[in-house]
C-alpha cells in the first residue's frame, strides 16, 4: 500500500506522536516529506503530498486532486495546501538561496513549483511539449525530485 498519510514517531520510544491521514485512496501518492520551520516556531514542520479528501462538496469531491500540504510538526495539523492540479510522484525538496527558504515541488505532469513558506506560488514552469510539429504537444512525466 502506498501513502496515505503522516506519522511522527517519537525517536526514542519509536510510538506515534500524531497521525495525519491525506487522502482515503490507497496509493494516492508516493513522495517522501521533507521538514522546514513554516510557521517560525523553532520546530521543523512537515511538507508532504497527499489527495484532496473528498469532504468540500459531497464524498468525491477533491479525491483526484493532488495537493501538498504543510503539517505543523508540534501536532500534525494542516498549516497550507496547494492545488498542484496534478499528480504527485517526487519529493518536494527545500531551497535555500541567501536568506530566503522555498518549497520546489514537481508535478506527475509537466509543472514544477516553487513555493514560498507561506505555501504561496513564487512561480511555476510549464514543461509540456509545445503543440506543433515535431511534437504536437503532450504531457512531461515528471516522477522525480527536481
Amino acid at each position: 500500500i502506498r501513502g496515505r498519510g503522516v506519522v511522527a514517531l517519537n525517536g526514542k520510544t519509536g510510538k506515534p506522536l500524531w497521525v495525519n491521514i491525506l487522502s482515503k485512496s490507497d496509493g494516492a501518492y508516493l513522495c517522501s516529506p521533507v521538514s522546514v520551520d513554516v510557521n517560525n516556531d523553532q520546530i521543523p514542520d512537515i511538507i508532504s503530498g497527499g489527495w484532496g479528501l473528498g469532504m468540500e462538496d459531497g464524498e468525491n469531491s477533491g479525491v483526484n486532486e493532488s495537493h501538498l500540504y504543510a503539517l505543523d510538526g508540534k501536532n500534525g495539523k494542516t498549516i497550507w495546501d496547494f492545488n498542484l492540479g496534478s499528480g504527485l510522484k517526487s519529493s518536494p525538496v527545500i531551497v535555500r538561496k541567501a536568506k530566503r527558504t522555498a518549497i520546489m515541488v514537481a508535478t506527475t505532469y509537466s509543472w514544477v513549483y516553487m513555493l514560498g513558506l507561506d505555501g504561496k506560488t513564487l512561480y511555476g514552469v510549464d514543461f509540456q511539449l509545445p503543440d506543433k510539429e515535431p511534437y504536437y504537444g503532450g504531457i512531461s512525466g515528471l516522477y522525480g525530485t527536481p
